[in-house]
């Protein structure tokens, strides 16, 4: 059997037989300098920045484990727990599916984006404290940037 040292970020079609894996998407990023500037979650009319909506979009697809669209119940409890959420009560989950539009039995992107969109109006501190305890437990920093694996 011929192995091959190849890589890509393309898809690849294979022809059928056996085959050996090495999947590696993860790098260690060095620590970057504290930011100058923090960027803004939401913008001076409550709602959510461009920017951080760009970063819902990457999360909702770093999550979307199977290009499905939807973020279910079983990829729900894991971006929760790395969020640094805990784990995710049926309650929670049934309330989640009643409040936001779902599709498959999950949340799509749009709700997932409204989600958040919802947390930050909940909060009367709108420094949004909690929302950035959960941007850095994800792994970005202030401007948005990911810069732990």
């Amino acid at each position: 059997m011929e192995f091959s040292n190849a890589v890509s970020t393309e898809p690849i079609e294979l022809r059928p037989g056996q085959y050996k894996f090495s999947v590696k998407f993860c790098q260690i990023v060095k620590d970057s300098p504290a930011p100058s500037k923090k960027e803004n979650i939401i913008e001076n009319d409550g709602k959510l920045s461009k920017k951080f909506r760009m970063l819902l979009m990457n999360t909702f697809d770093a999550f979307d484990l199977d290009d499905s669209g939807v973020i279910n119940r079983e990829k729900f409890q894991l971006f929760n727990m790395l969020s640094g959420g805990g784990e995710v009560e049926d309650s929670e989950w049934n309330m989640l599916m009643t409040k936001f539009e779902t599709r498959e039995n999950g949340i799509p992107l749009k709700s997932f984006i409204e989600m958040h969109q919802a947390e930050a109006d909940s909060y009367t501190d709108k420094t949004l404290p909690d929302m950035w305890v959960s941007i850095q437990e994800l792994g970005y920093n202030q401007q948005f940037f990911f810069t732990k694996v």
